[in-house]
Order: C-alpha cells, then sequence, then structure tokens
C-alpha cells in the first residue's frame, strides 16, 4: 500500500498533536467523547477521548483510553474526513489506522491488518464526527486481535 509509510509519519505527528492538546485541557472528556469497541470477548469503554484534524494532510485523530488498577487500555483511529458520509472506507483504500494498547502494554496495530470504517455523521462547523469501525491488528509479532462493534464519537479541535 502506498498509503502504510505516509500513516506512520501522520500518526507520530498526530501522537503529539494529541499529547499537547491533552497537556492543555483540564477535561478532555465530556459525555459526548466516546470510544467503545469488542475486542475479542473484551468489551472497551473509554475514559477519556480527544480528537484532532489536521486540514493539510486531511487526517483525524481520535485517541481514547481508560486507567484501572494503573493499566491503561485504549484505542487510537487514524482516518481522513474527506470521504462520504454514510459509505465505508477501508484501510486497502485510503489511509485508516487502528491501533489498540492492551492493558498489558502490548499494542495491536491493522498497519499489518485490515480496518474498514463509516462515519455517520460530521459537523465540520461545530467539529464533530462519529461512526462506527472495526480491524484486524496485530502485535510485533503474530498474535492478533478482532476488533469488533467499535463506535466512537466526538469533537476535535483543527489543527
Amino acid at each position: 500500500m502506498q498509503f502504510k509509510h505516509f500513516t506512520l509519519l501522520a500518526i507520530s505527528a498526530l501522537t503529539s498533536l494529541f499529547l499537547l492538546t491533552t497537556s492543555c485541557k483540564k477535561s478532555s472528556s465530556t459525555s459526548s467523547n466516546s470510544v467503545s469497541a469488542s475486542v475479542g470477548s473484551t468489551n472497551f469503554s473509554s475514559g477519556t477521548t480527544v480528537g484532532g484534524y489536521s486540514p493539510s494532510i486531511d487526517l483525524l485523530g481520535i485517541v481514547s483510553y481508560i486507567v484501572q488498577n494503573k493499566d491503561t487500555t485504549g484505542f487510537q483511529l487514524t482516518m481522513p474526513l474527506k470521504v462520504k458520509v454514510g459509505q465505508p472506507f477501508s484501510s486497502d483504500s485510503t489511509v485508516l489506522e487502528v491501533v489498540y494498547q492492551a492493558s498489558t502494554g502490548t499494542a495491536y496495530d491493522s498497519y499489518s491488518g485490515h480496518a474498514v470504517a463509516t462515519i455517520n455523521s460530521l459537523d465540520t462547523t461545530g467539529h464533530k464526527v462519529s461512526g462506527v469501525f472495526s480491524a484486524v491488528a496485530y502485535d510485533s509479532g503474530t498474535d492478533s486481535v478482532v476488533i469488533t462493534n467499535g463506535k466512537f464519537s466526538t469533537s476535535y479541535t483543527v489543527q
């Protein structure tokens, strides 16, 4: 894929953006900002969710995590906003990446797998987006996780 290398660079940039965004806000989580998904037989529901959009590269990044018993579990979603609302798109045709960080510290990335998402609603004036996603993501070895029933709903800042 021609998008794979660009995706890694974009994710690095978006991750830095989120670290700055979340460190500058007292509370970055509201009831309308959330990510949920099933990872195998485990359900994930976010505690904190933030979003940021870079118009220059047309990438939206969503970071969502929860801390329980000093362990952090979370998701990072990276996708374009200039897609048709209500139309599924995949990592085969555009920049779309789903990263799952397990509480064990293992990160699973759809970079070597496959991801599908649909943006169901997009408010570019109020900076809100929601949709669904699924993925097969791999760790640095051969272990994988199947992510289903993914949902996201968040406001985002334009960077």
